[in-house]
C-alpha cells in the first residue's frame, strides 16, 4: 500500500495537478494498492511539489511524478510495462508533453486573463476565507515569471496556442502509431495522455 500525497480535486478530476493524477493513474492501471491524502501546502513535500509518496511499506517517501513512477517500476510487481526510458521515442514524448506542453497549459490558467478569473475562482475556496484569492494572486505572479524563465511567457497567446497545437498533433498521431503495435506495453507511459489530453 502507497499513499499519494496529491493536491484537491478540481473540474470533476480527481486532483487540480496533472501529475499528481498521472501516479493515481498509473497506480490504477498496474493495479497497486494506494490511498490519496490531500494536500494543499506544498511546503509539506520534500520538494516543495505534489504529488509525493509514501510506501508504507519500506517506509520510503519519494517526491516527483517520473521518480514516483521509476521507484513503482522497480519495487512492484509491473514486468508486463515497459518503460518509457526504455525507448527513445517515448521518452522523447514524455519530455514534450511534460516540459513544453505543460507550460502551454500553464499559460492558458495562469497568464491568459481570458481563463486567470475562472481559475482563482475555483480554487480560492481550497483556503481559509480572505487568504484563498490573494494567495492566488501571488502564485499567478510566481507562474508568469516562471513561464517566461522557461521561454513560453514571451510568446503572444497566438503563438503559445499555436505550439501546444502542433504538439497535440504530434501526440494524436503518434498515439495512432503506437496504438497499432498491440505488444508494446505503454502503462508507464500512458498516464500522461489520459491526464494532459483529458
Amino acid at each position: 500500500m502507497i499513499e499519494i500525497h496529491q493536491y484537491p480535486s478540481a473540474w470533476g478530476l480527481s486532483s487540480l495537478s496533472p501529475f499528481c493524477i498521472k501516479v493515481e493513474v498509473f497506480c490504477k492501471i498496474v493495479k497497486i494498492p494506494y490511498q490519496v491524502i490531500i494536500e494543499t501546502n506544498p511546503l509539506k513535500s520534500p520538494k516543495g511539489k505534489m504529488p509525493f509518496i509514501v510506501d508504507l511499506k519500506s517506509k520510503k517517501t519519494i517526491a516527483d511524478s517520473s521518480f514516483i513512477i521509476e521507484y513503482l517500476l522497480k519495487n512492484y510487481d509491473c514486468k508486463l510495462i515497459q518503460h518509457h526510458t526504455d525507448s527513445p521515442e517515448l521518452y522523447a514524448f514524455q519530455k514534450m508533453i511534460e516540459e513544453s506542453l505543460y507550460f502551454s497549459i500553464l499559460y492558458n490558467r495562469w497568464v491568459d486573463p481570458q481563463n486567470t478569473k475562472i481559475v482563482v475562482d475555483k480554487f480560492k475556496d481550497l483556503f481559509p476565507p480572505f487568504i484563498g484569492k490573494p494567495f492566488l494572486n501571488l502564485i499567478r505572479m510566481n507562474l508568469i515569471k516562471q513561464s517566461k524563465a522557461q521561454g513560453i511567457g514571451r510568446h503572444s497567446k497566438k503563438e503559445v496556442y499555436q505550439l501546444a497545437v502542433n504538439e497535440l498533433k504530434a501526440i494524436d498521431s503518434f498515439w495512432v502509431q503506437i496504438n497499432t503495435f498491440q505488444e508494446i506495453k505503454l502503462a508507464a507511459l500512458t498516464p500522461l495522455f489520459i491526464v494532459f489530453l483529458h
